[in-house]
């Protein structure tokens, strides 16, 4: 005989394993609507197509339906509760797969090459794969042997999102000024000091490139460079980088689409500066960074 005070016990174990042996069935709407249950078993048929049960659980959780609450339901629209019995929702997920993983790095950095090094393995929202710049954090040397790590999300629902990550390497192969030989913090560079060498590095992430030695001639140095170092805009105080009323080429990034055009300077920067820039389009003024000699740059949703 089994004692009664293990009843309630024994009771719950047999609802719990009465539910694990049911299929969870995989969702992508937001609700739980008549037409899902009644997928399930045929007996709620008569229940509206669009009748709402509840909302979609969140990804990772599990919505169950008991046989009482399932009673409670068939009761309330007239229904006979036979061969009821529990039934379990979930949201539709699946997991991250590299070649869709770099196909969404490519639609943010086009032309990069990108290597996969590692990425989150637990099952993720059936939606849109998304890996913007702004989750992407540029190290400070720019060798494409680092492994960096890469924010992402996954839109899916009605304006829901799910965070993901990934570590990746990212190479590009073109023409950098590198350092001849070791330079100091606050040197002018003269000619002698600099080369151009074709190699592969770490992309500028959206950022202009110095391909001209001519560009950084006469320029400051922010901070010390080894010998073979490669020289970013941004290392870089350049002389009148951009002039009150010039003309100046606007680059603006939104996730992973870039738009570019043509725009007038009201005040002078230097590299990294915010000046005020006014469109000629339309007459709007707005701030943007300097990044470069009549480069500026908008990061919507971003510091600049």
């Amino acid at each position: 005989m089994i004692p009664r005070l293990l009843l309630p016990v024994l009771s719950t174990c047999l609802l719990l394993a009465e539910q694990a042996s049911e299929p969870c069935y995989p969702l992508e709407e937001e609700r739980i609507y008549g037409r899902h249950l009644a997928a399930v078993l045929p007996l709620f048929g008569a229940l509206p197509s669009d009748a709402s049960l509840g909302y979609t659980p969140l990804p990772g959780v599990q919505r169950v339906f008991t046989v009482a609450q399932l009673e409670q339901l068939a009761r309330r629209y007239g229904l006979q509760p036979v061969g009821l019995r529990p039934v379990c929702f979930e949201r539709a997920a699946e997991r991250l797969r590299i070649e869709e993983i770099r196909r969404a790095m490519e639609m943010a950095l086009p032309g990069v090459e990108i290597e996969v090094v590692d990425y989150l393995r637990a099952p993720v929202p059936r939606g849109q794969l998304e890996f913007p710049l702004s989750g992407l954090v540029r190290p400070r040397e720019a060798d494409p042997q680092t492994v960096v790590l890469w924010k992402g999300l996954v839109r899916y629902g009605e304006h829901r999102t799910f965070p993901v990550w990934a570590r990746v390497r990212l190479a590009v192969t073109g023409q950098a000024v590198v350092a001849a030989r070791a330079l100091e913090a606050g040197r002018m560079i003269q000619p002698g000091d600099v080369e151009l060498r074709t190699m592969r590095r770490f992309p500028s992430l959206g950022k202009p490139e110095l391909e001209d030695l001519q560009t950084v001639f006469g320029a400051k140095l922010r901070r010390a460079v080894a010998a073979g170092q490669v020289i970013q805009a941004e290392d870089l105080d350049l002389v009148q980088s951009i002039r009150a009323g010039s003309t100046v080429r606007v680059s603006v990034i939104s996730g992973g689409a870039e738009i570019r055009f043509e725009a007038q300077a009201e005040t002078a920067g230097r590299v990294g500066d915010r000046i005020w820039v006014r469109n000629p389009m339309n007459g709007r003024r707005f701030q943007a960074r300097v990044v470069g000699p009549g480069s500026v740059e908008l990061v919507v949703g971003g510091d600049s």
